[in-house]
């Protein structure tokens, strides 16, 4: 039985709409990181600033401060623990990794995000 149920129209032209457990966490988790902190009305905080790092130069400190923001809002899911987080930063993109712990299940998995002009709302 599913520890963690719910839906998602992300991708699908038809029903079902169901997801669970991990395949759940990860939608959820990519969600939050491609919407614009600040969009969702009635939850201000929800979302990301990724936006702001597109077109910033390749240095540490841009990136430091991507993972930085990526690792804030994996850690604010209960239902993973962070392994590792990194990102490389292109002309017009931003390339994350990270791996996390699904610890009510007790699986490891990779997210992987391509974050452009054209990600997220």
């Amino acid at each position: 039985m599913a520890r963690f149920k719910g839906l998602s129209t992300i991708n699908k032209t038809s029903g079902p709409y169901t997801l669970t457990d991990a395949e759940l966490v990860k939608r959820d988790i990519l969600n939050e990181l491609t919407t614009r902190r600040g969009s969702r009305i009635g939850n201000v905080s929800y979302g990301s600033n990724l936006h702001l790092y597109l077109g910033e130069p390749n240095e540490q400190a841009v990136v430091d401060a991507i993972e930085d923001e990526v690792r804030l809002i994996l850690r604010r899911d209960p239902r993973v623990t962070v392994v590792s987080v990194s990102a490389q930063v292109g002309d017009h993109s931003i390339l994350i990794s990270a791996t996390i712990n699904y610890d009510p299940l007790g699986t490891t998995d990779q997210l992987y995000l391509e974050y452009t002009e054209n990600t997220g709302i």
